[in-house]
């Protein structure tokens, strides 16, 4: 649940889902879940797989992400190092707690529509929110740890996830969303509003030009400096560090996508 003092200040601010969802909660321990919702439920089981087309474009989920790893992966590359148990077990804890929100929006009303998908041929980009809320606004679903959720809490919404917020409202030409954090190590939430701003959907267009012209050109961006002494988070995170640093030595070869 949200600290109280959330919730006295979602009263007077606007959060559409914060004081619903909080009631509704209240009121369903044990909660039976509306038709609609089930069948949305049903749905996501039977049809989670990836698109024939997965690969087309590239993912607004990834802004602010590194600009080789983007390309890798709108080219279909095979990923080198796969995610270990312990890291698809976070994946799974994910996608269930995203499921349970939005049977709970649809239930209860507060979501009008979940999982939307939008793509915008000009910047060869694609994507889905988490939803569409009762007041037109989008939603979007984050689970984090407590490390993160405290940061969040204190400093707001993550830069990438403004960067993301930023490409879902200029494709569905939206002016709001909701974010949804969930603490998974104690299932505390917030609530945090974003609005669509000239400043960030700037920065947004201009990274997106960006990698459609080393897309088009078949061109790679320079390599992270931290990945070429092999340390950081990015790198040792990155599925597909071993074909980077392979390229990276070959960079006068060039890299083709075709």
């Amino acid at each position: 649940m949200p600290r109280f003092k959330d919730i006295v200040r979602a009263a007077a601010q606007e959060k559409p889902v914060t004081l619903r969802h909080e009631a509704w909660l209240e009121n369903n321990a044990d909660p039976v879940y509306s038709q609609e919702a089930i069948d949305f439920a049903l749905s996501e089981f039977s049809t989670h797989q990836k698109s024939p087309n997965a690969h087309a474009m590239f993912r607004a989920s990834g802004m602010n992400g590194c600009m080789r790893q983007r390309i890798f992966q709108r080219s279909g590359m095979e990923q080198s190092s796969k995610p270990n148990a312990r890291t698809a077990n976070i994946f799974h804890t994910g996608n269930f707690i995203h499921l349970k929100w939005q049977m709970a929006g649809l239930t209860e009303g507060w979501l009008e529509q979940p999982e939307v998908a939008m793509d915008n041929e000009e910047l060869q980009m694609r994507g889905h929110t988490d939803g569409v809320l009762f007041d037109g606004s989008l939603l979007e679903i984050k689970s984090i740890n407590s490390r993160g959720f405290d940061y969040v809490y204190k400093n707001g919404i993550k830069e990438e996830h403004k960067a993301q917020a930023t490409a879902y409202l200029f494709m569905q030409d939206k002016s709001k969303i909701s974010f949804i954090y969930e603490n998974k190590d104690n299932q505390e939430w917030y609530e945090i509003r974003f609005e669509r701003n000239s400043q960030d959907e700037n920065d947004m267009l201009n990274q997106m030009r960006e990698l459609v012209s080393y897309w088009n050109d078949n061109r790679l961006p320079k390599i992270l400096s931290a990945c070429e002494r092999k340390e950081g988070t990015a790198y040792n995170y990155c599925p597909f560090r071993q074909e980077c640093l392979a390229l990276h030595a070959n960079e006068d070869k060039g890299f083709s996508h075709d």
